[in-house]
């Protein structure tokens, strides 16, 4: 008689493949270890360039991990951010969700009435706002703003501004360490949300886990998606609170390839001047 021979199991029969958590850390220290030198470029508010690498982006995210739970805001609250694409954006992009919060990024063309609707629907516990767009959050109102407890401003100090609770990013994260202890998170823990532009009603939340956000990163970097890969430059003109920049930011980041941000310089010529004196390679728009 012939018998089939049953496989054994995995339990107990010695440690599987890959046995990890998918999710943002894994991107954020793939860059760190493998293309710490590689560039991340931003056309600041006021025209100039400002230029750092990877190794120094992530020191500075680690920072602002630190920070924010320093400033008491517990796992799984949501951070939420209000900006241009910049490289403190990008900063919050990893610093958010790898100190175990939730980064809910703001469409900056919604009304105030929708922006109140979503902070308030999100619970947002912290807002991070580029310092021109300190207008648009006023408006917002303070009942909305209620049960905000910290705006952080994206920059060195706080404009003239009638938000309470403000304080400047650059003093928050300056007396951080610079090394976050590495925990593992669980890759169906929420890293974002994002709402929809309210064009049918109300807007609505979608939440990207952490899981999803790392493979929607390999997808974009594959062939069948964007091929970003580590000799790229990339520039997403298509916002930073859109879809997280179609997941760009993530997947140049994954591969360590140099990315280009435009800030509020969105004009044409602004955007040729920096494909043409960037090198830039891919773009999304």
């Amino acid at each position: 008689m012939i018998t089939e021979e049953k496989p054994a199991a995995t339990a107990g029969a010695g440690a599987a493949m890959m046995d990890v958590q998918l999710g943002a850390w894994l991107l954020l220290d793939h860059a760190t270890m493998h293309h710490a030198s590689a560039e991340l470029v931003t056309k600041t508010a006021g025209g100039d360039l400002h230029r750092y690498t990877y190794a120094d982006f992530a020191r500075r995210a680690q920072k602002l991990m630190h920070a924010l739970d320093g400033l008491g805001i517990a796992a799984g609250e949501r951070v939420a951010t209000l900006g241009w694409n910049t490289y403190r954006h990008l900063e919050c992009y990893f610093g958010v969700p790898c100190s175990r919060h939730v980064l809910h990024t703001l469409n900056l063309r919604l009304s105030p009435a929708d922006l109140g609707y979503v902070i308030g629907h999100a619970d947002d516990r912290a807002i991070l706002v580029d310092p021109d767009l300190l207008p648009l959050l006023e408006k917002v109102g303070a009942e909305a703003l209620a049960r905000v407890e910290h705006v952080i401003v994206l920059g060195h100090t706080v404009p003239e501004t009638s938000l309470r609770g403000v304080i400047a990013y650059e003093d928050l994260i300056a007396d951080a360490p610079d090394a976050y202890p590495r925990q593992e998170i669980a890759e169906t823990t929420p890293l974002g949300i994002c709402y929809t532009s309210g064009t049918t009603g109300r807007p609505k939340a979608a939440v990207y886990t952490h899981r999803s956000t790392f493979l929607h990163s390999l997808a974009a970097t594959s062939a069948a998606g964007l091929r970003i890969g580590p000799d790229d430059c990339v520039l997403p003109v298509v916002p930073m609170f859109h879809a997280n920049a179609w997941g760009i930011p993530y997947a140049a980041t994954a591969v360590g390839a140099k990315q280009v941000f435009p800030g509020p310089h969105l004009d044409g010529a602004s955007l040729v001047d920096l494909f043409l004196s960037e090198r830039v390679t891919i773009s999304g728009g």
